[in-house]
């Protein structure tokens, strides 16, 4: 509802049951990192009924077999059951990402979930958010859903006191130089 208003919804935790069309879908991955290594994560589309979007994209997690290679392979996973997830709005590709493309084997590659990747996912009619999928019924096997912490952590007050008080101990330094040339002098 608050999307067909047109306020942000980003960030929200949705549950969603998607249609049986999904399963005809090509397999398309973006680029991660885990643990320090290259890793996959598996995009879907759930068909949505009754929604203000015929569809959306799904960030269903980690392919775990796919953990350390620099490519991905198509390979097939069960369509999209129901999903509860947090929702996120599209990006913007950065100038140094490769835009969507298709491997050889047909799988659609991403690095960034900007309004081009959903749309080449998803169809024309993608929602402008994806759904990074917490927990999916049934799950598909050896992927980990890997969708947002639970709890992100806000130290914004420990780095402001850090920078300030660098910014401090830099300006007493500065000065204490200032006053011990001036004394020389």
């Amino acid at each position: 509802a608050a999307a067909r208003r047109g306020e942000d919804v980003g960030f929200v935790r949705v549950a969603a049951a998607c249609g049986p069309s999904a399963a005809s879908q090509a397999p398309a991955y973006r680029y991660a990192v885990r643990e320090g290594a290259v890793a996959w994560r598996l995009m879907g589309v759930c068909e949505l009924t009754g929604a203000p979007y015929r569809a959306i994209v799904l960030d269903r997690g980690l392919v775990d077999r796919f953990s350390g290679e620099m490519a991905p392979r198509a390979a097939a996973f069960p369509p999209p059951g129901a999903v509860i997830g947090v929702l996120r709005a599209a990006g913007s590709r950065w100038p140094v990402d490769a835009p969507p493309h298709r491997a050889a084997d047909g799988a659609l590659v991403v690095q960034s979930v900007d309004p081009a990747a959903l749309k080449m996912i998803a169809g024309p009619a993608a929602a402008p958010y994806y759904l990074a999928v917490e927990s999916e019924t049934p799950a598909p096997p050896g992927v980990t859903p890997a969708a947002l912490p639970q709890d992100i952590p806000n130290n914004h007050l420990v780095y402001a006191l850090t920078w300030f008080g660098l910014a401090l101990v830099l300006a007493w330094t500065f000065a204490a130089y200032l006053w011990r040339r001036a004394r020389e002098a």
